[in-house]
């Protein structure tokens, strides 16, 4: 940093040194990459961090979407103004599909992904956003209409993770006329996107509507909400502690099945899940679907539905519910998409990796050996019952069962094992799982 918060003459580059010391975080470690969409917001972002830590260890990143006519030419404009402001600049051309999320939502998440990987390929750490305390106030009105709990209605934060990455919001103490003032002072013309002005978008509407409206009920509004928004912040903070307690007392009372990627399901003890307060039971539940991955934000419905036992859709998400054995299990859509897979040949004492989990064969019988999930009419040759049946009977429970994995013999099943069973009518046999996730 180039001087003291204090040296600094504009709210904008003060503000952004107090946060920068206040989370510790030196520039000298690698550049911070600045979303940079060229509008105002981003410009005076772009030249505060400038200012304070120097254009060295600054780039801008404008994402384009190409969602209306003029972005090409708003893409030239943003890079000229941060040429203007002294630091280099990326431009990266994106596609954004079209999906049940919304156009808004899914760009988003493109822009986003795309901020993660410029900063992967030029090693830098941290990845600054320009929203205003203005932003956070929206953000939690739109929540709050939506049905959202602290979670939701504290979600734009300062600083948070994201992989090995640390997404920072530098001006969320600020509001945003003194932003777009600041930008006005250094006599840059921002980009002017049309889509703003779009009230069909909800986030448009709330803002160049509803929240003028509310300062009309309350000169501070504003103000007032993000003080809020920070006293919630306090209570989701101790819920978030006491709920890691209740986990690492309970450990098996949440299960998740395997993946490639992330479990494609995950189980809930009943009986565990009842005896918390409800403001830990739900925690518990959102907690264990982040290990779905993609469909870790789920509605306060879906948390309902699954706190209540209630089999069936969780709506939107793409996930099941299903009650068994003294458990809530959630699926997900990967575990109905995998279990068509054809068998995958494998050698003796040559791990398999299949899946989240390595597959090894010590012995077997001669012949063309493969290996695929259980199959609901599987039977050892010779046996009355199927695998699925025997499993069962020995304690195995559903959600496990549908997980296991058969070892076949030039296509005839002579063994079914999961990370801890194996069952086979033949002792020559030796078949193992070894979870890898």
């Amino acid at each position: 940093m180039r001087n003291r918060p204090s040296s600094f003459g504009s709210v904008v580059e003060g503000e952004i040194a107090r946060f920068l010391l206040r989370h510790r975080l030196d520039p000298a470690a690698g550049n911070i990459v600045v979303a940079f969409s060229g509008g105002p917001d981003s410009t005076a972002l772009l030249a505060g961090l400038v200012a304070v830590v120097g254009p060295d260890d600054v780039v801008a990143c404008h994402v384009d979407h190409h969602l209306h006519s003029a972005s090409t030419q708003a893409a030239v404009d943003a890079e000229a103004i941060a040429v203007r402001i002294g630091c280099s600049v990326v431009t990266i051309d994106v596609v954004v599909p079209v999906g049940a999320a919304g156009v808004e939502a899914s760009a988003r998440a493109v822009r986003y992904a795309t901020l993660l990987d410029v900063a992967d390929a030029l090693g830098s750490t941290v990845i600054a956003v320009g929203h205003t305390r203005d932003d956070r106030a929206e953000t939690m009105i739109l929540n709050l209409t939506r049905g959202s709990g602290l979670d939701g209605l504290t979600s734009m934060r300062p600083i948070r993770a994201a992989g090995d990455r640390t997404i920072i919001r530098p001006m969320l103490g600020l509001e945003r006329h003194d932003v777009h003032a600041y930008v006005d002072s250094l006599g840059v013309v921002p980009v002017d996107d049309p889509t703003n002005a779009d009230v069909r978008i909800a986030r448009n509407k709330l803002r160049n509507e509803i929240v003028p409206m509310l300062g009309g009920l309350h000169p501070n509004a504003v103000a007032n909400i993000a003080r809020s928004i920070t006293r919630l912040e306090v209570d989701r903070v101790y819920l978030d502690s006491q709920t890691d307690r209740a986990i690492a007392a309970e450990p098996t009372m949440i299960e998740s099945g395997p993946g490639s990627v992330a479990p494609d399901w995950v189980a809930f003890d009943c009986h565990a899940l009842d005896s918390f307060d409800p403001a830990i039971a739900t925690r518990v539940i959102r907690r264990g679907i982040a290990r779905l991955g993609e469909h870790r934000l789920v509605a306060s419905a879906a948390v309902d539905q699954i706190l209540e036992h209630k089999q069936g859709s969780l709506s939107g998400t793409g996930l099941t519910v299903r009650v068994e054995g003294g458990h809530v299990v959630v699926l997900g859509p990967a575990r109905r998409e995998r279990r068509t897979r054809a068998p995958i040949p494998v050698d003796i004492m040559a791990p398999l990796r299949f899946d989240a989990v390595d597959v090894v064969v010590g012995r077997a019988p001669r012949g063309e050996l493969s290996v695929r999930y259980l199959s609901d009419g599987d039977r050892l040759a010779g046996a009355k019952r199927t695998m699925n049946d025997r499993l069962g009977r020995s304690g195995v429970p559903r959600r496990r069962r549908q997980d296991a994995i058969v070892l076949l013999a030039d296509g005839e099943p002579i063994c079914v094992a999961g990370v801890d069973f194996a069952v086979s009518d033949d002792p020559s046999v030796e078949f193992r799982l070894t979870a890898t996730r």
